[in-house]
């Protein structure tokens, strides 16, 4: 039998009214309220659950909602081309660029709708997160 490890992501959201003079004023005083414990989320705040196998097979749609899912850690995934496996270390970063290192150690830095579309109907084996 062998190790594998698996993901679970729970998303809470909660809208709240706050008083301010502009959004930008409304964000840091809710940020201030979360940081001091008065605003806090639990299950009632609940919208979804994701669980990923982080080892396995997917297009890449798949593979860019679980770098979102896991952003800034690195994937290291083969890339399935014509019966051969390419290996490629992928992350998203938080500037929503998608920094893709190839068995060449070239480094391609792509914004995620040029990464879909260049992988459009690849598939990847995710081997290994970071």
């Amino acid at each position: 039998m062998k190790d594998y490890q698996v993901q679970i992501t729970e998303t809470l959201q909660k809208t709240l009214t706050i008083k301010a003079n502009d959004a930008i004023e409304a964000k840091r005083i809710a940020e201030t309220l979360y940081k001091k414990e008065e605003i806090v989320l639990d299950y009632n705040d609940h919208i979804e659950t994701t669980i990923y196998p982080l080892v396995d097979f997917c297009s890449t749609k798949q593979l860019v909602t679980r770098l979102r899912a896991i952003s800034p850690q690195i994937l290291e995934c083969n890339l399935q081309v014509n019966g051969l496996n390419a290996t490629h270390y992928i992350c998203l970063k938080e500037d929503n660029e998608i920094y893709d290192e190839g068995i060449d150690n070239k480094l391609i830095q792509w914004d995620i709708e040029s990464f879909l579309e260049n992988y459009t109907y690849s598939h990847w084996i995710i081997d290994y997160v970071e």
